[in-house]
């Protein structure tokens, strides 16, 4: 199993669930097959787009002519956390691709 997290657990850990660890989520997605996203609730990811938010990069993203994340970045900057836009684009591209 792949996984990417900012916090790497232990190597140990790793070898015993026979885990890899990814740096970014590009570099998990471009090798596997299906992704799922888990994020625990805590205030850090409670609400982390609301539902304007959420319409406006569902818009964008339905509306694109590719899925390249620097454009999202271009236009959304300002706005949103290059991070959030990562998790973004990936929960959409799983939705959509659904």
């Amino acid at each position: 199993m792949h996984y990417f997290d900012r916090h790497r657990l232990p190597e140990s850990v790793e070898k015993e669930l026979n885990l890899t660890f990814h740096d970014s989520v590009e570099s998990m997605v471009g090798v596997c097959d299906v992704v799922t996203i888990n994020c625990p609730l805590h205030p850090e990811t409670e609400n982390l787009f609301d539902d304007d938010q959420q319409n406006d990069l569902y818009e964008y993203f339905i509306d694109a002519e590719d899925d390249n994340l620097s454009s999202v970045i271009d236009e959304f900057g300002d706005e949103f956390d290059e991070d959030d836009l990562r998790i973004y684009r990936i929960m959409f591209l799983s939705k959509v691709a659904n």
